[in-house]
């Protein structure tokens, strides 16, 4: 008997928990992420995980390999999550959770803060080591880039902000400074097709 109803909504509390779990298992992976525990970090990821964000796409083990790098580079940042909007189908569920990541860098003598705004959609699978990730990926919604100090401005030419996208321009902005270049490719709110589709292929896998 199905438990799940249309609007994501439940007849019984039945899959509570794991809501709950997977729900956490989010909270985990990113607070472990922003505090350098890697070894959390890499429990969280299934061996055959893929992650497919702004600045990476691979392995969920290669992931934590690079972002440990990054941190010891102190090319650090930080996660600020909603709470997340769980479906579970037996040993399969998804996790949409709304974030903003916060970063701070140097541009042009001036100390700014980017702050993007994203929704994360994580794809999950019971093990038997609990509830693992097995597809880490973000939806891109807006950012914005402001001045530590007040009165305080970097120069920035519009021209060069001009080839990117509305849904993370800033961020590929400050990441092509550090020598990264950003696909200009992914999903985000500016281009809805591409979101759809992202969520339609993480539906249908729930679905089995």
């Amino acid at each position: 008997m199905t438990e799940r109803l249309d609007a994501g909504r439940w007849t019984s509390t039945a899959p509570l928990l794991d809501q709950v779990a997977v729900a956490g298992l989010v909270r985990f992976e990113r607070d472990a992420r922003d505090q350098c525990r890697w070894e959390d970090m890499a429990s969280s990821y299934a061996p055959d995980s893929v992650v497919h964000i702004s600045w990476f796409h691979g392995s969920g083990a290669e992931f934590v390999a690079r972002s440990r790098g990054i941190a010891e580079r102190g090319l650090t940042g930080r996660h600020r999550l909603w709470p997340s909007l769980v479906r579970c189908n037996g040993d399969r569920a998804i996790a949409e959770t709304d974030m903003a990541v916060e970063l701070r860098r140097v541009v042009s003598g001036v100390e700014v803060d980017n702050t993007a705004y994203a929704r994360l959609l994580t794809r999950a699978r019971r093990t038997s080591d609990g509830w693992q990730i097995v597809r880490f990926e973000s939806i891109y919604q807006r950012d914005t880039l402001v001045p530590v100090i007040p009165g305080t401005a970097p120069e920035i030419r519009q021209e060069d902000l001009a080839k990117y996208r509305s849904s993370y321009r800033f961020l590929s902005y400050l990441l092509a400074l550090d020598g990264q270049e950003l696909a200009q490719d992914l999903p985000g709110d500016d281009r809805p097709e591409l979101v759809q589709a992202v969520r339609d292929a993480a539906l249908q896998w729930l679905a089995g």
